[in-house]
């Protein structure tokens, strides 16, 4: 290891001391990979190194800078930062908090993501889903950990765990999922959907030109649901149900959504909301045919 090399290494360490907590070892320790590799270069060639090196110096800074700026938000719940965000990505979800607990009555398993993004989101927006996100969920934790130190005598399960369902060009799709068990059981989603190109928050009713949209993905969402119960004699949707006021009839302005692979709109219910509880949490897929002349 030469001189330059030596200076290197002493940056990624300094860094990582001055940091308010230990830098994750994946972290610093592909940085470290990345710097023993750099080749020996002879002395008349210094300049290539050096270009090479400004370029792991930059990366260094941007991982080393990632973790600073991010607070610890609950100094009673361990957090963690894992798959640190791709250098240039506009917007990536990664881990900020693990949370697990529990006794033989009690079980509280939580991964909570934190959004970070480029230069595209300057309105706030990321910082405001993060919010929400810690409060739900800080709330949730919080509540489970009371009943664990008040010693209840009952049977709990708290889960907290996320998914990116979309993350095209356009389109970026967290999903917050929330799980409660006692006795019966809940499971219920949050959606955050991103338009990459403005940079804001979209609801459902913001990805059409007009109104027109409720009418015809609900039409087709019970078009659906009639197909799945004609088919399957155990599947119940409340649609022409008896009691009318359990009947389906149009989707929300602020229906949970994603959009697919196949740039279809994915339309999903919580619990409870449109089926009895064995049905789960349905989802109905809608083809991009269907409202793709009146998408923004």
């Amino acid at each position: 290891m030469d001189k330059l090399d030596l200076t290197l290494h002493t940056v990624l360490k300094n860094a990582s001391e001055k940091a308010p907590d230990p830098i994750p070892e994946t972290v610093a320790g592909a940085l470290r990979q990345t710097l023993t590799a750099l080749p020996d270069t002879p002395p008349h060639k210094k300049g290539t190194k050096i270009k090479k090196v400004c370029k792991v110096l930059a990366a260094a800074a941007a991982a080393v800078a990632v973790f600073v700026a991010l607070p610890n938000i609950s100094a009673g719940i361990s957090h963690a930062m894992e798959d640190i965000p791709v250098l240039g990505a506009m917007v990536r979800a990664v881990t900020f908090r693990n949370y697990t607990a529990g006794n033989d009555k009690i079980d509280i398993e939580a991964n909570v993501p934190v959004l970070e993004g480029g230069d595209r989101f300057t309105n706030g927006v990321l910082q405001s889903i993060n919010q929400e996100i810690q409060d739900i969920t800080n709330r949730l934790i919080q509540r489970y950990i009371d009943d664990l130190n008040g010693g209840a005598d009952w049977h709990e399960s708290l889960q907290i765990d996320y998914d990116v369902m979309t993350d095209t060009d356009k389109w970026f799709t967290l999903r917050l999922s929330l799980y409660e068990g006692a006795g019966s059981s809940m499971q219920y989603y949050k959606f955050y959907t991103l338009n990459k190109e403005t940079g804001d928050l979209c609801t459902l009713a913001d990805l059409f030109t007009d109104e027109t949209y409720t009418k015809r993905i609900s039409e087709e969402i019970c078009r659906q649901m009639q197909a799945q119960m004609e088919a399957d004699q155990t599947c119940t949707y409340w649609v022409d149900n008896e009691i009318e006021a359990w009947n389906f009839e149009a989707v929300a302005p602020d229906q949970h959504f994603y959009f697919n692979d196949a740039g279809n709109l994915v339309l999903v219910f919580d619990k409870y909301t449109v089926a009895p509880g064995y049905m789960g949490t349905p989802e109905f897929e809608i083809q991009k045919e269907i409202f793709a002349d009146i998408l923004k």
